[in-house]
């Protein structure tokens, strides 16, 4: 869980400099160069970080079922990383910041739920199952 919010604040990090890029596109500064590198800096830190969750979370949190609808989702950001129009790259960094905190309080949740389960069963144990 350390390893996936630590790739999650590099992510935020990412899209917050691809943000302020644009932003500055849209003032007229000579960036676009900068702002590609940036977004394809993005893509690749979100193509490591989906094949690290998808490797080491996978098994421990979700049905098949949300995983395969969760890797989809993952494919579908990384394609629109691709398209390079301010405004698709604008749609993209905010579906990616949902998605990021959609994870966050999913994977917080689950291992929370997880956790009180084992403490439960561990108490059960403890007191004989009475």
């Amino acid at each position: 869980m350390i390893e996936l919010l630590a790739q999650h604040a590099e992510l935020r990090v990412m899209v917050d400099n691809c943000t302020k890029l644009i932003e500055r596109l849209e003032d007229g500064a000579p960036v676009a160069g900068s702002l590609a590198l940036a977004v394809m800096k993005l893509r690749i830190a979100f193509d490591t970080h989906t094949r690290y969750e998808e490797r080491h979370l996978r098994p421990l949190l979700m049905s098949e079922a949300a995983v395969d609808a969760h890797v989809q989702e993952h494919r579908a950001l990384h394609h629109t990383l691709d398209d390079t129009t301010i405004g698709a790259l604008r749609d993209t960094i905010d579906a990616l910041e949902h998605h990021l905190d959609d994870e966050e309080r999913y994977f917080v949740r689950t291992l929370t739920e997880q956790a009180q389960e084992a403490s439960r069963t561990s108490q059960a144990r403890g007191s004989g199952g009475r």
